[in-house]
């Protein structure tokens, strides 16, 4: 039997526990969610698993330590996990920039994962059982080992793994999706004075919109972590952007 445990009940880490208990056989499912309305909300779904406040008062060993919370905490949940399980189990974060890992030594059984997926919705009584399914994750190069034992957990969920070096994901998902969501950002925010009609809105107005107003909490997180290179690829945006309002005039 798999012991998972998943630190940060929310949208993703929420969505996750309900894909395992769908898909992943014999597995037995923990979830660590400080946030009292959200453990309120896990705790009245059909579905149960074993619930905790905190970290600190989970007990046993576990196979895979998955942790879906703010970037901020994630160095210390690393630390913490490391020092609490052994070194069977496979610690991992979902996060979409990874700078803050270098502000640690990482334990030789953690590997980064990134799962690309998501939603501008938060909160557990979002989640779906689906949302791992036909996607792709990215990991990020670590211990060999570790590697392949994380590989076979993500593709239990149907997703197909990608291995690349932490600067490279930086880079590239500062580019194709850190960037457009500055950039959505910014959209929304210029029209925030404009008295228009939401029915008006076309497609592309709708989806820039709906990025735009994705939870700001997060993306703030995700901006500073990843800045430097959300730069480099705001510096060629505007360049761009130059080019194409001149040839308005």
């Amino acid at each position: 039997m798999n012991k998972i445990l998943v630190v940060g009940g929310g949208f993703m880490g929420y969505s996750l526990c309900l894909a395992l208990a769908a898909t992943a056989e014999n597995s037995e499912i923990s979830i660590v969610e400080p946030n009292i309305n959200n453990r309120t909300l896990i705790q009245n779904k059909t579905t149960k698993f074993n619930l905790y406040d905190d970290l600190e008062k989970v007990s046993g060993d576990f196979d895979y330590v998955i942790i879906c919370t703010q970037i901020k905490q994630i160095p210390n949940i690393i630390l913490k996990a490391a020092a609490m399980f052994s070194n069977k189990a496979v610690i991992t974060d979902i996060s979409s920039s990874k700078q803050h890992l270098k502000s640690i030594q990482l334990p030789n059984n953690f590997v980064s994962s990134h799962p690309i997926c998501g939603s501008d919705k938060s909160g557990p009584e979002f989640a779906d059982s689906k949302l791992f399914a036909n996607k792709t994750v990215v990991l990020i190069n670590s211990e060999a080992g570790y590697e392949k034992k994380l590989s076979k957990f993500w593709e239990s969920l149907k997703m197909e793994v990608i291995f690349i070096e932490l600067a490279t994901h930086d880079k590239v998902f500062g580019l194709v999706s850190h960037l457009p969501h500055i950039i959505a950002r910014a959209y929304k925010e210029s029209l925030d004075c404009e008295d228009i009609d939401p029915k008006l809105f076309a497609g592309s107005g709708k989806e820039i919109q709906r990025l735009g107003a994705s939870n700001e909490v997060l993306w703030n997180e995700i901006f500073s972590d990843n800045a430097k290179n959300i730069r480099e690829g705001l510096e060629k945006f505007e360049v761009a952007l130059k080019k194409i309002r001149q040839k308005l005039t």
